[in-house]
């Protein structure tokens, strides 16, 4: 619900398992996704014309700190995998469910005024 309230995309989110191909993202953010995809499924495909192309698009500490942030989040995945931590329903959309109207939406850009 904040994130709608923030003005997450919530369609692009969803498009993201396409970002390769998706006009949803811009070739920066294609860049950053598909270093993730190589750090997560095999950390060895990862080149340095990869890195490389990081760099010249995010600077030395960009790709420093989006390093970090991708081997955090696969770190806290595989310790909950490793501790049998499942799924708690938030992805399904069904937990925490809050109806969305267009009148919350307006009072929510209003307030933000």
């Amino acid at each position: 619900m904040l994130q709608r309230l923030d003005g997450l995309d919530v369609e692009r989110l969803r498009d993201v398992d396409n970002y390769a191909s998706s006009p949803r993202f811009t070739e920066d953010e294609r860049a950053a996704i598909a270093y993730a995809d190589a750090m997560t499924t095999d950390p060895h495909s990862i080149t340095d014309d990869q890195v490389a192309d990081l760099r010249r698009r995010f600077g030395d500490a960009g790709v420093f700190e989006l390093t970090y942030q991708i081997g955090v989040e696969n770190m806290r995945a595989r310790s909950y995998a490793a501790l049998g931590i499942t799924e708690q329903g938030f992805s399904s959309g069904e937990a925490c469910r809050i109806p969305w109207t267009a009148e919350s939406a307006e009072s929510s850009q209003a307030a933000k005024r």
